[in-house]
Parts: C-alpha cells; structure tokens; sequence
C-alpha cells in the first residue's frame, strides 16, 4: 500500500498546491457536489493554480446517494480524459464517487460484473486527493464506497480505494446548513460508537473511536447550533478519526438500518441513524451468552459496553441513551419515522427485509426497532 498523508488546519492552499505540483500530473479530474464546490470555498484550491500548466476537468453528474447509473456516468468522463489523477471534493458521497470511478476505470472493470463476483484484477490506481467539506463520513480515511443497485445499498471494498491524500480542513465546512451539521455530525458519532463495539473492533480502532467520541459528545451541540472554529475544528477531528475507525472495524446494525431508509424515503443517512443509535446502544447493552457473537465472549461485549457508556459521559445505560437522544433533539432533527414517510407496516416490513440484505448484519444480533406513531 501507497504511503498515506493527512494534511489538517488552515494551510490548504499550500498543501493543495503542493501535493499537485508532487504528481507531475497534465490532467485531472475534479469530482465534486454539485452547489458545495462552490459554497464551501473549497473551489479555491482549484481556481489558484490557473497559472500551472494542468487542465482540470469538472465532473458532478450524480446524486446525493449515488447509484450504479452515476457511476456508469462517472466512467464516461474517466474514460474520455486520459486523466492522471482525480481529486475529490464534497461530502461523502462525492469521495466515494471519485474513489469508484478511480476504482473501475483504471482496472476496467464493470461494476456490475464486480457487484456480483468481487473480483478485481491486479494493478495501480490513479493517485487520489481527498478534501472533504463536510464532518462526518470520514470517507476519506476509508477502503469503502456505497452505492444502490435498484435502492439497495452496495459496498465496494478494497485497499486501493484510500485517497493517497486527504486534505482536512474546518473552514470548508462554514457554509454546510444546521441540518447538515447535524446529519453529518450524527454519522460520524455512529461510526464511532458502532466501530467501538463492532465484532472487528481490535484496539487501535477502538483508540480513533474513542478519541472521536470524545470530542463529539462535548463539541456537537455548538458545532450544529452555533459553530465556532473550535468546534468545527473537534467535529472535522472527529469526522476523521471515526473513518479511521470503520475502515479497520466496519459498521453495524445503525448503518444498516439506516441504508434503505435512505433509498427508499429519501431520509439523508446522517438523519436515519440518529433514529437508530440510541435504541441500538440500549439494546446492545443488554447483551446475554445466549446472544453473544463477538469471539472474545461475554465478559469482554459487556466490559466495552460499559466503557463505552463511560466515553458518552454517563453513570449507566439510560443515561448513555439519553445523552445521545438529548443531543440529536438539540439539533431539531426530527425523531419520529411517521413524520419522515415510513408511516406504514408495509414501509416498516420493506425497511426490515432490505436491512437484513445487507452483509454487516449477517453475523449479528437481530436487532428490533421501534416506531413511534
């Protein structure tokens, strides 16, 4: 694997400017959101090297969840620009388009053919610049990408998807609204408490859990409600550190849930776990030998779920639970499902039968849901 570098802080410009120069590239492509490309700022680092003799090559023809159609699209425009690097800029979803893209074009693979055999030839990747504008996937710390296959939720998976960069900084995320604040900020708390107990968990990802934790539980309610440097400087911290996380333990039950909540009621995935954590932190720490699955047995799933309740900043299970439903009814994010469109057994049944599609919940608990009316 290809040396990584982190670059956090207020110096982007010149990191930018420098790691671009370092590839000795002619032509690259730009893979960006559609509007926060532009609100965030983060188009500067871009617009600056008009003197240097690269072209640059936008492309942004995808949606908020991207689906394997995007992708098709994002191939198009790979394959007609001879490129020698992409870089990425938005949220989640755009690092994950531009790690696919960069995936499946330069190994010429089909993704649908991928989809079904997971198979991938050997070879190199283009080099890929990370900047997210967004705190809250940390998907530029992972080997994952997500994208729907007729609104169900795929991964690709494979080391070579970790941007060979990532350029980390707060102030692109000045412009995101207090629901995005909120929503992204979510993400990156789940990751962090799903890594934490996850069945993968090993003690190095256990340690970027925590230290996201850490920093979320104090920071996220001014992060969301009125920011500061400070706090956004915690949650784009936290953000990263939550992909660092995941990309060694994965993520759990939350995530799964929240994926056909998402394709179905068009639910942004930050909001769907908010509507998940809590019940799932409650329901985990009652965990029993009858249920356990985790190999390093009862003693160690209850030791972290205490742990873990300690690191949210409680005495005990529901006061842990009702930290993180305190700060989710702080950002104004709306708790009830009703509300959001899954107003029916129907749409709860279709929610229950895609999440048990999804791999993350092949080995775990079954975990049960509740609605509110």
């Amino acid at each position: 694997m290809k040396n990584r570098h982190l670059y956090t802080g207020g110096n982007s410009e010149e990191d930018f400017r420098r790691t671009v120069r370092g590839l000795s590239a002619d032509r690259i492509l730009v893979v960006t959101g559609r509007e926060s490309y532009h609100k965030s700022g983060a188009d500067r680092l871009v617009l600056q090297m008009h003197e240097e003799p690269i072209h640059f090559t936008q492309f942004n023809e995808f949606s908020c969840s991207p689906d394997i159609e995007d992708v098709y699209r994002g191939l198009e425009a790979f394959n007609r620009g001879n490129f020698d690097a992409i870089v990425s800029i938005g949220g989640g979803s755009v690092i994950d388009m531009a790690k696919m893209i960069n995936f499946f074009g330069s190994l010429k693979i089909d993704p649908e053919e991928y989809l079904v055999n997971k198979a991938s030839p050997e070879g190199e990747l283009l080099p890929l610049i990370a900047v997210p504008t967004t705190a809250g996937s940390g998907s530029q710390a992972t080997r994952y990408a997500v994208l729907y296959v007729r609104k169900i939720k795929h991964s690709v998976e494979d080391d070579r998807l970790l941007p060979q960069v990532a350029i980390v900084d707060p102030a692109f995320t000045n412009s995101l609204s207090k629901y995005l604040r909120a929503s992204t900020g979510i993400d990156a708390l789940a990751q962090s408490i799903e890594s934490y107990w996850s069945v993968n968990a090993t003690e190095e990802s256990k340690g970027y859990a925590e230290e996201a934790i850490r920093l979320i539980i104090p920071n996220f309610t001014e992060a969301v409600n009125e920011p500061n440097a400070s706090s956004r400087q915690a949650m784009s911290t936290a953000a990263h550190l939550s992909g660092k996380a995941i990309n060694i333990s994965r993520t759990t039950a939350p995530h799964a849930i929240s994926y056909p909540m998402t394709s179905h009621f068009r639910i942004p995935h930050g909001h769907a776990l908010a509507l998940t954590v809590p019940a799932i932190l409650a329901y985990n720490y009652e965990v029993t030998e009858a249920d356990v699955v985790d190999p390093r047995g009862i003693e160690y799933v209850r030791q972290t779920m205490e742990d873990l309740v300690g690191l949210i900043g409680a005495t005990d299970i529901a006061l842990a639970v009702g930290r993180i439903e305190a700060l989710v009814a702080a950002t104004g994010l709306e708790t009830c499902v009703s509300k959001l469109g899954v107003d029916s057994a129907a749409k709860r049944e279709m929610i229950v039968e895609d999440t048990f599609k999804a791999q993350r919940l092949s080995k775990s608990r079954i975990v049960a849901m509740s609605f509110c009316e």
